[in-house]
């Protein structure tokens, strides 16, 4: 991809060409849910389909710099540092009422050639120590790298497996099917 191209245009695309990315030039930029992709994350973490469902409530922030660094053993390998702040109202798990997760946290990542993974040294790695950091370890082909694919990792690695509304949620009858928070049956 083009550097020169405009500022939100390279926002909009999922896939970056870094090849044309400068050594050791930090690249900084910030995402909203204005962008695209980052609106249809917050609707898939949410389990919404449409972007009039959302609450003012909810949002997505992220914010991200990416270094490309040669290395003579690895050639191209991507620094990716950032951070992630979110508000949204996935449903409870046991009566699919609205939640309410806010998830705000920093991620540190390596990014290196595919052609590394298959190799002994790093069958077993997820972390590796670069640039004075240890940082979670991903694999890029084609000098392409997928950041949506890396930032959606992230997330859910990150967010509640099994979101409650409240930690006291009755949940549904498994009979019936009525929310026992709002009434009881005879189940």
């Amino acid at each position: 991809m083009d550097l020169t191209q405009s500022h939100n245009k390279w926002l909009s695309e999922e896939v970056l060409k870094f090849s044309k990315l400068a050594t050791n030039q930090k690249f900084e930029f910030d995402l909203t849910i204005n962008n695209s992709w980052t609106k249809n994350l917050l609707l898939e973490v949410d389990e919404k389909e449409k972007i009039e469902e959302l609450t003012d409530r909810e949002f997505l922030n992220i914010s991200v710099s990416i270094v490309k660094k040669w290395n003579d053993k690895y050639n191209d390998v991507i620094i990716l540092d950032g951070k992630v702040d979110m508000q949204f109202e996935p449903p409870c798990i046991r009566c699919l009422c609205p939640g309410f997760e806010k998830l705000k946290f920093n991620f540190s990542t390596c990014v290196m050639d595919s052609k590394l993974e298959d190799e002994e040294d790093f069958e077993e790695l997820t972390t590796f120590y670069i640039d004075g950091a240890e940082r979670e370890l991903f694999y890029y082909e084609n000098l392409s790298l997928n950041i949506i694919e890396i930032i959606h990792e992230l997330v859910y690695l990150n967010k509640m497996p099994f979101p409650l509304h409240d930690e006291k949620c009755l949940g549904l009858c498994q009979q019936c099917g009525k929310d026992q928070n709002i009434e009881t049956c005879s189940h």
